[in-house]
């Protein structure tokens, strides 16, 4: 069940402006709750930001919490102008409305869902910025548990990628040490993103060619083994 919306303690936790929006997030503010031992993020990230765009982030941090309400607000600088919002879970879309002057606003929830969630904003249909927040456990024993997890999934993301090209793969630019760096992860990605250019390079170079099989009757002398 969604929280009802209360307006004690609302504070300003994340703000940012482009040429285009500002785009706020308003809540009680938590950020005492986590510290270094916690987590080695500021909270949020900004994982997309269209090309040519002025962007001044004003929040040096910014942690959020599963069953807080949190309000969005994105206002457009240009009357003109088109802005729209996306999530991928519908409740949350939803919550964000258009008012008369066109900018969004509403109250959201994450409910019990921790980790991380995109917020996406668009500009006359296009996609203008993305920024990716971090949902933390309200307990502070359930923190604990998700950050030593986290930790635990992304050593053995790193080591399970790494052994299993270097068992599949001739990597003569990967070190075969133990201990898997986040500089041979990245080299991994590489690789990969490169072998995957060179067969989309193939397809498009030869993009008919296929193999289809035809049945026909034949006489028997006519048949090879």
């Amino acid at each position: 069940m969604d929280l009802q919306p209360s307006g004690r303690g609302k504070e300003e936790l994340l703000c940012l402006e482009t040429d285009k929006i500002y785009f706020t997030i308003k809540g009680k503010n938590r950020n005492s709750e986590i510290n270094e031992q916690d987590t080695d993020s500021k909270g949020f990230k900004i994982i997309y930001s269209e090309e040519g765009n002025e962007l001044v982030i004003d929040t040096e941090e910014a942690y959020f919490f599963e069953y807080e309400n949190y309000e969005l607000i994105i206002e457009k600088k240009d009357r003109d102008t088109e802005i729209s919002f996306y999530h991928a879970n519908k409740d949350i879309r939803n919550k964000i409305t258009k008012n008369r002057s066109g900018s969004l606003s509403g109250i959201v929830t994450f409910r019990g869902e921790i980790g991380y969630s995109d917020l996406i904003i668009k500009v006359n249909g296009k996609e203008h910025l993305i920024i990716q927040i971090e949902v933390f456990p309200t307990k502070i024993d359930y923190r604990k548990d998700y950050m030593a997890i986290l930790q635990d999934i992304n050593e053995e993301i790193y080591n399970l990628a790494f052994d299993f090209l270097k068992r599949t793969y001739s990597m003569s630019g990967l070190s075969k040490n133990k201990g898997t760096t986040l500089t041979e992860y990245y080299s991994i990605l590489t690789y990969i993103f490169e072998k995957l250019k060179k067969e989309l390079n193939i397809i498009t170079a030869i993009p008919h060619h296929s193999l289809i099989n035809e049945r026909k009757i034949a006489p028997y002398h006519k048949i090879k083994m």
